[in-house]
């Protein structure tokens, strides 16, 4: 996974970067897939921790619950059921997504 959120130092950059937003465009979207052969994954419970704390720090900048943009896998591995109550963007490639709660 390159730039994973728990070690991801930028965190304030980017979302400084992302203060020319308008109102009524689409909420904030954080990107969550595997990058590459990163054998070095971080555990269940520390992603979501860190994860829990960008998305609280999302919400205070933007005034609205994120998107969280990520494949099948990344979902099943990091993310299902403790973030499902979020919108979820499935890049999927090959087929239809299939978004079942």
């Amino acid at each position: 996974m390159a730039s994973t959120i728990p070690y991801w130092p930028k965190k304030k950059r980017v979302l400084e970067a992302m203060k020319w937003r308008c109102h009524n465009q689409l909420p904030p979207a954080i990107d969550l897939e595997y990058v590459g052969n990163s054998k070095q994954r971080p555990s269940k419970e520390e992603f979501q921790t860190k994860l829990r704390e960008f998305i609280d720090i999302t919400i205070k900048e933007f005034g609205q619950d994120p998107m969280l943009y990520t494949t099948y896998n990344f979902y099943g591995d990091y993310l299902n059921p403790e973030f499902s109550s979020y919108e979820i963007w499935i890049r999927d490639i090959y087929s239809h997504p299939n978004t079942q709660r």
